[in-house]
């Protein structure tokens, strides 16, 4: 199997997704409020951008309603191409919510196509969330500490108008803080009902604040990497594939007073600056 891992799965659980290749980070597109925000507050924005040659590849501006929950994401990616030209993609995500704060759907401004949440009417727990298109379809279970113990995937293949079928999950392990500390993708990629896992991802923290720590279920597909209460410092990617070499990506942080990041170096390769409200 190549190292490619990014496949269908992650087309099931955003318009947008995360990559964790090394030596480039995207926005996270998670957040919500910060319960110690007595100094900087809310994350504001964050600029990424390449060591080696000072390119600015993406700037994430975060916007929240009176809550302090996530309203909007406003962001801008660059790209260099190989004849020297750049290139430039400009996104606006909205949130929207019920009179609980809880988020119903998820789309672009210009976009017709949308996510929609569907929640648990006993416990508000989020219970699956679809495209408005009906193409696919992710469905959540917890443990008993309300973490996200499993993301079920589902969707309409081999063609669109086949009914949904499961292609893969996701199995998830958290510390006693609320860290996600261990990811297992399962998936079924030549549709014969066997799920088999090419990779497993490993987690370490430090006892510093993550900023964009959500409290959103919904938005947990998007960030996974980025989902847990402290600062994520070490990621290591283990592959089925034994011709595959395992990896691991470092992150470095610089904090202020109140544990906050300011900034952070990914494998020395690619740096965030985060401001705050």
């Amino acid at each position: 199997m190549q190292k490619n891992y990014f496949n269908i799965t992650f087309i099931l659980v955003a318009l947008i997704c995360t990559s964790c290749q090394k030596g480039y980070v995207v926005p996270n597109e998670r957040t919500a409020l910060n319960t110690d925000s007595t100094s900087k507050g809310l994350l504001k924005k964050q600029v990424v951008k390449n060591i080696a040659d000072n390119f600015e590849s993406t700037i994430a501006e975060y916007m929240y309603d009176s809550s302090g929950r996530l309203s909007q994401l406003s962001y801008i990616g660059k790209r260099k191409n190989a004849d020297g030209s750049i290139s430039e993609e400009q996104q606006t995500r909205k949130y929207f919510r019920d009179v609980l704060g809880r988020l119903i759907r998820i789309g672009e401004l210009t976009d017709s196509v949308y996510l929609l949440v569907d929640y648990d009417s006993r416990s508000s727990s989020v219970k699956s969330v679809s495209d408005n298109l009906d193409r696919f379809t992710t469905t959540f279970e917890y443990d008993t500490d309300g973490h996200i113990k499993r993301l079920n995937f589902f969707m309409r293949t081999p063609s669109a108008v086949d009914p949904k079928r499961q292609v893969g999950y996701h199995d998830h392990v958290f510390d006693a803080k609320g860290n996600l500390i261990e990811k297992i993708f399962y998936q079924d990629d030549d549709l014969d009902g066997i799920f088999n896992s090419p990779i497993r991802f490993r987690f370490e923290y430090d006892d510093k604040i993550n900023p964009r720590y959500p409290v959103d279920d919904a938005l947990f597909p998007e960030t996974w990497s980025l989902s847990s209460p402290n600062s994520n410092i070490r990621q290591f990617n283990f592959y089925t594939d034994p011709s595959v070499i395992q990896d691991t990506v470092n992150y470095s942080y610089t904090y202020d007073d109140n544990k906050k990041p300011v900034r952070s170096i990914t494998n020395g390769e690619t740096e965030t600056v985060y401001f705050y409200y």
